[in-house]
């Protein structure tokens, strides 16, 4: 598979994960990170949007550990 069609099958499913995500999740915090992984994502900044979702992953695992104390 060229690269370009790897990158584009790799941005439709990303576009589809951030989608689903967007549908499951609600709240400022949570919607503002995702929007700006988006943005990176658009802009072909895929390092700083792979370090986002890393630092979105890490807020909703806190969050859900305080919720389940």
């Amino acid at each position: 598979m060229s690269h370009a069609i790897k990158g584009v099958a790799g941005n439709i499913e990303s576009d589809n994960v951030l989608k689903e995500i967007k549908t499951c999740l609600k709240g400022t915090k949570v919607m503002t990170s995702i929007n700006q992984i988006e943005e990176n994502m658009n802009n072909f900044l895929y390092e700083e949007a792979k370090e986002m979702v890393l630092d979105l992953t890490k807020m909703l695992r806190d969050a859900n550990i305080k919720k389940a104390s």
